[in-house]
């Protein structure tokens, strides 16, 4: 019997530790947001941005119709997007910002 409580006291002690040495964002946020347009014309490009503010890897393309929504996932809980009015267009893409994207919430894009 002394064994087992001997084991739990070790496995709780274990636990309790890591909760302490993992980042808070690594507990309780899983960098998943949502991004709404107010203009179904627009064309948007999503990248990830790292946490020194360089943009990665391309995560979305696309419109997004009115009244939906798009699935943002992020490595890093932070994303960058540009945006064009026309697709066939050889505008160079407006400028958006960086945003933050954590635990499902819903952001608003031009």
């Amino acid at each position: 019997m002394k064994g087992i409580q001997f084991n739990f006291a070790v496995a709780f002690a274990t636990i309790g530790f890591l909760f302490f040495l993992l980042p808070p964002d690594a507990i309780a946020e899983n960098h998943t947001c949502y991004i709404t347009s107010t203009d179904p014309n627009f064309f948007f490009n999503v990248y990830d941005v790292m946490p020194a503010g360089n943009r990665v890897n391309l995560i979305w393309r696309g419109k997004i119709k009115e009244g939906q929504r798009a699935l943002i996932k992020t490595r890093y809980g932070r994303f960058y997007y540009d945006y064009i009015v026309d697709t066939d267009s050889q505008t160079a893409p407006l400028s958006g910002v960086v945003l933050l994207c954590n635990n499902g919430e819903l952001i608003s894009v031009p």
